[in-house]
């Protein structure tokens, strides 16, 4: 599939050693001269990826226009990283060839003298060829196996010159990585043309996710000075350079390092150089390069040059590189005879404009030369090329490997109503969409952007293309790309797989209506699948309309045995959301019991939507013993695959278990990675991570965040419910009762589904507490209290009983909700109902005092400052205020500390200072360590005490 080997460092072209203006033969010392010229930037890429390694991974960037000395720079810290034992795998991505995974392959064949030849090495290997059969599961789940079992032994760096190249699935690959661990995290150091800001699609998106969790250090690779300058220009001739010499190589060059050597090396064989008094300076006239770098490039690589080298690299240019078994076509293209051909390739090493891998593959040396060559080729003579790599191509063996390659020339040269190019295109998608989706969208795209409209085939490629934007997590193209393809297909198997998509999708991305209006407009499809009647079931039920929801769910449990194990366990996930939205708690206990079953005879993707499903629903509802069980092993599943798909999911499972446990510093950092994920997130699962975000602010008293948090409503009722829950909530513990009872009772009167409803009547009968209305609360909890067809969920049902009693005055109640609150370990609830006991006189002094050591280790300063007022209220012992030793800190960590009590978070802090986002985190953890604290806000706090000196 892809060329066999890779050089194992990433080194810049060493030219031969030139000829000084004296005659004289100099040493190419340039290699001394980056050493010296790039030390600061060394020292801070080192200090980045040490900083990395040492805490959780992720990614060192370095930023700089075409030839700024990124390659070196790279170069040298894949030398030194190895040299401290380090496994560092290096990917040349290609920006010719779109093979997805190629660059990775290469990488990996390369490796062996590092990893030798193991099972999991081979599994990997195998798995990139994505031959007939393979899967986006396949080639993660081998990934995430081989990268574990490296790490565990040694750090591992995945080195990549020019990043953005890369195609989106090893980028969605590598997002996957960073997060997946062993003994020892991994990083990915690579190259990046241009700025950080000038990135654009899969790349900016990772770097974006990347950024969001603070494991990313960008560093700027900017152009040599006028003293580094003046020490190359002395490495290649020999002699200092006169002040007018360096003025014209600033000039032309702007202190990029590769055109100044270029510029140098071409003055020099021009003889264009004179010396005087031991300094050298340009001959009047003989500046020899133009104002435009491109041209100057260009002049740089064909001025001297023979005529058949100068025709082989542009024919190399064309083909992107040239297998030895090439070398009769690259002659072909360039009108050479084979002799002249292998001469002219031998030039152009010899000239180093090309250089030989391991695996007898010669590449271009520069990115910047061959894009240089390829633009000089004339449009027409590049559309005949391009079409005779083609048909040259067509008598080769067939693989995928020959198939991405005859596209990658066809999309070069496609027009039209071009058959060439739309036949090679759609084959080259097709045989990519299952384990590199990503990539085969751009290939089916591209194929229907040149098919007639009436083509008879757009409605087959329309439906593949849907089917890998859904692999690729992409919901908003398979509503648009589905939607349209749904619009040409006839009735029957393959519409009701298409109706499922487009449907699932829609509701991915939180718009269950225009969901309900495609699986009601397609009734043929809906009537007889498993699969969609369950999904119309809870749809109908987010949205409200219960009555219709009870007859669609009935028809999915009719169909249930007829479905296979795959159709049950999705028909199952629907049933048992609809049923916790319903608030029938037993039930779906019963439904994620049949889940768990389905799922063993499931194919493994099914597994794990299963096993993630279930974490959700059982965070969701408060149930935290089983819950955290359930994560594990949704947790274990999603690591051995690497699947993006149920990410988002099992991410707000874990924010939710932390919020109800009480570990609030954990459940804010999950909020933050829920917001950074790429993959996208439906408004209902960003509803309730904000509503929960929300509330621990409110409750810890940072009212202006937790306002922000909540901002604007908006979305589904269900999610509406969540967001109104938590305002409200925020208005409660600030005395502002008024604007929260008349939301909570407008949201009420509009008849929201079961569990919104008895969320919102909690927080409601709160309110009448909080105004002195204890019946008008009794009243709106009395239903739950007294069971009778209600089966709410551990949570709803601990905060009703504390409410009801509370109003009742009845201790009994309270009691049993706290020690119910306990078995569950649901944190909140347990100081709750301490405080309702105290202040209801129920063992006061035990009661408020393990409430206020709870609500102080919580950090929720309102509640801990009402349970101290109660104390003292009723002549009572405080406990005491907690009193941290005092501490001294470092200047820097000082530095690092009056950061945060201000605000900043670690990237902020990191731009301020000078220093990487990994360098602020070493600090900061040092700074936890000497102070006893935990998180940001208690060491603001601590700050605010005068406590470090």
């Amino acid at each position: 599939m892809v060329n066999d080997a890779s050089s194992r460092t990433l080194r810049t072209t060493r030219h031969e050693a030139p000829t000084a203006a004296g005659g004289e033969r100099v040493s190419d010392d340039t290699d001394a001269v980056d050493a010296r010229t790039r030390a600061s930037q060394s020292r801070l890429a080192e200090e980045a990826i040490d900083a990395a390694l040492a805490g959780e991974g992720g990614a060192v960037a370095l930023f700089g226009e075409a030839g700024i000395g990124k390659s070196w720079l790279l170069d040298h810290l894949v030398e030194a990283s190895m040299q401290r034992g380090r496994v560092v795998l290096c990917m040349r991505p290609d920006s010719f060839e779109r093979i997805p995974y190629a660059a990775f392959h290469q990488a990996l064949l390369g490796s062996s003298d590092q990893l030798g030849h193991d099972e999991a090495r081979e599994e990997l290997l195998g798995a990139l060829t994505f031959e007939q059969g393979g899967n986006v599961e396949s080639v993660q789940r081998a990934a995430v196996r081989f990268f574990a079992a490296v790490s565990r032994r040694r750090p591992v760096i995945v080195a990549v010159d020019d990043l953005p190249l890369v195609d989106d699935d090893t980028i969605a690959l590598l997002a996957v990585l960073v997060r997946r661990v062993g003994g020892h995290p991994l990083l990915v150091v690579g190259t990046c043309r241009g700025r950080r800001a000038d990135q654009t699609g899969s790349f900016a998106d990772l770097l974006d996710n990347l950024d969001h969790r603070e494991l990313l250090t960008a560093i700027e690779v900017g152009p040599l000075g006028r003293s580094d300058l003046a020490e190359l220009v002395s490495s290649l001739t020999g002699m200092a350079p006169a002040p007018a010499l360096l003025d014209t190589l600033t000039s032309l060059t702007g202190g990029n390092p590769f055109f100044a050597r270029e510029a140098i090396l071409g003055w020099m064989e021009a003889d264009a150089l004179v010396t005087a008094n031991g300094t050298c300076r340009l001959q009047d006239g003989r500046v020899g390069l133009a104002d435009d770098r491109r041209s100057a490039l260009l002049r740089r690589i064909f001025d001297g040059g023979d005529p058949g080298s100068v025709e082989m690299a542009r024919a190399v240019a064309a083909l992107g590189s040239l297998r030895t078994d090439r070398l009769v076509l690259a002659a072909e293209l360039a009108g050479l005879e084979p002799a002249e051909a292998a001469t002219g390739v031998d030039a152009l090493v010899s000239r180093g404009l090309l250089r030989r891998s391991q695996d007898e593959v010669y590449v271009f040396s520069h990115e910047l030369v061959r894009a240089a060559l390829y633009d000089s080729i004339a449009p027409g003579r590049r559309w005949e090329w391009h079409r005779r790599v083609i048909e040259w191509l067509g008598n080769a063996p067939v693989t995928p490997a020959t198939i991405l390659e005859v596209a990658t020339h066809a999309s070069a040269t496609a027009a039209p109503g071009d058959e060439v190019a739309l036949e090679a295109l759609i084959r080259a998608a097709d045989v990519t969409s299952h384990a590199a989706p990503r990539s085969a969208i751009p290939w089916y795209e591209q194929a229907l952007s040149i098919m007639p409209e009436d083509d008879e085939r757009r409605t087959g490629v329309l439906v593949r293309l849907t089917r890998s934007q859904f692999l690729a997590a992409m919901p908003d193209g398979v509503v648009a790309t589905g939607g349209d393809a749904l619009k040409r297909m006839p009735v029957g198997p393959e519409r009701k797989r298409l109706v499922a998509l487009v449907a699932e999708a829609l509701s991915e991305a939180g718009d269950n209506e225009r969901a309900l209006e495609v699986l009601e407009r397609e009734t043929d499809a809906t009537a007889g699948s498993l699969r969609l009647q369950a999904l119309r079931a809870h749809l109908l039920v987010a949205h409200g309309r219960l009555d219709e929801a009870a007859p669609a769910a009935a028809a999915a449990e009719a169909l249930m045995a007829s479905g296979s194990a795959a159709e049950q366990v999705l028909a199952l996930v629907h049933l048992g959301h609809r049923l916790c939205l319903l608030n029938h708690y037993g039930d779906m206990a019963l439904v994620l019991d049949d889940l768990r079953r389905a799922a063993e005879q499931a194919p493994f993707s099914a597994q794990l939507t299963a096993r993630a499903n279930v974490a959700y629903l059982l965070a969701i509802c408060g149930e935290t013993k089983e819950g955290e069980r359930a994560i594990e092993e949704a947790r274990e599943l999603l690591g051995r695959s690497g699947w993006m798909l149920f990410r988002a999911e099992l991410m707000l499972a874990e924010m939710l278990h932390a919020y109800y446990v009480g570990d609030w510093a954990g459940a804010l950092a999950l909020a933050d990675d829920i917001v950074g994920e790429d993959a996208a997130t439906g408004v209902g699962r960003s509803a309730a991570m904000r509503a929960v975000q929300a509330d621990i602010l409110a409750n810890r008293g940072r009212w202006t965040d937790a306002r922000r948090a909540v901002a604007p409503h908006g979305g589904l009722q269900s999610s509406d419910a969540f967001l109104l829950w938590a305002a409200a909530g925020i208005e409660l513990l600030t005395g502002t009762t008024e604007p929260a009872r008349e939301a909570l009772e407008r949201a009420l009167t509009s008849e929201p589904v079961p569990r919104s409803r008895h969320v919102l009547s909690n927080r409601l009968a709160d309110v009448e507490l909080a105004e002195g209305r204890p019946d008008a609360a009794a009243e709106l909890v009395v239903d739950l209290v007294r069971g009778g067809s209600v089966d709410a969920d551990p949570g709803i049902m601990i905060e009703a009983r504390r409410i009801y009693g509370t109003a009742t005055g009845d201790g009994a109640m309270v009691e049993a909700a706290a020690t119910e609150a306990d078995e569950h370990g649901l944190v909140l609830l347990q100081g709750k109902c301490r405080v309702a006991l105290g202040e209801l006189g129920v063992e006061p002094q035990r009661y408020l005092t393990e409430a206020f050591v709870l609500f102080r280790r919580l950090g929720a300063d309102p509640w801990r400052r009402r349970c101290a007022t109660e104390l003292r209220r009723l002549g009572l012992k405080v406990p005491r205020a907690w009193r941290p030793r005092p501490v001294t800190l470092t200047d820097a960590e000082i530095q690092v500390a009056r950061l945060v009590q201000n605000g900043s978070r670690n990237r902020e802090i990191a731009a301020a200072l000078s220093i990487s986002v990994k360098t602020v985190e070493a600090y900061l953890t040092r700074i936890y360590n000497k102070t006893g604290t935990t998180s940001r806000l208690e060491l603001a706090r601590l700050l605010d005490s005068g406590h470090l000196h």
